[in-house]
């Protein structure tokens, strides 16, 4: 029930992350979709943040997938780029567990 819930949240961090003047906005909106989905869901529920790595791993995986050859090198930065952003969107609970 939440993968593709997951996936429209996944989307909506991914552009808070890539417009940081406007990150509170998507931040709210992001919110007020788990909220109308189910009060009681939170972006750290254990189902919902393992769809959200799966959508990360996607996302990365096909941008590789679309190899352009004349872009080699800058390709590979935008590759290693949005996979370093996913993982910053990802990382926080990584952190709590640990700790």
């Amino acid at each position: 029930a939440y993968h593709d819930l997951a996936h429209f949240y996944f989307h909506l961090q991914l552009m808070a992350a890539r417009a940081p003047r406007r990150r509170a906005e998507f931040v709210r909106l992001g919110r007020a979709l788990l909220d109308g989905y189910d009060p009681m869901l939170t972006a750290e529920h254990p189902l919902f943040r393992l769809l959200l790595m799966q959508h990360g791993i996607c996302h990365v995986a096909w941008i590789a997938e679309r190899r352009v050859p004349m872009l080699g090198g800058a390709y590979r930065w935008f590759v290693r780029r949005r996979w370093h952003t996913c993982e910053r969107m990802l990382g926080p609970m990584r952190e709590r567990q640990v700790a």
